[in-house]
């Protein structure tokens, strides 16, 4: 994750970008913040512990790969796989492209 301090007027924010694997999951591209001072040097100082949260951020995003899945979604696909596999009337190929 890049980071940056970027000079609005007279302030100083942090701005960092966020991963495009979990923007859809953050809701957002980029993290912002205002670091609430117009002193770079204070600006640099603070932004520290924010960038580490962000960066702590982009982990538990991720998670484990079925966390951010619906269940119920999941359990009428299951149903309905196992539904076509008991049907004689369904193509094979068509199921092994789905298994």
């Amino acid at each position: 994750m890049q980071n940056h301090l970027i000079r609005i007027g007279q302030m100083w924010p942090v701005k960092g970008a966020i991963p495009a694997d979990v923007q859809h999951i953050i809701g957002k591209r980029a993290f912002k913040k205002s670091l609430q001072t117009a002193d770079k040097t204070v600006a640099s100082v603070r932004s520290v512990l924010l960038i580490a949260k962000f960066k702590d951020d982009i982990p538990q995003a991720r998670g484990t790969p079925m966390q951010h899945l619906d269940y119920d979604c999941l359990k009428k696909v299951h149903l309905q796989l196992s539904a076509a596999r008991s049907n004689t009337n369904t193509d094979s190929d068509a199921l092994a492209g789905i298994e």
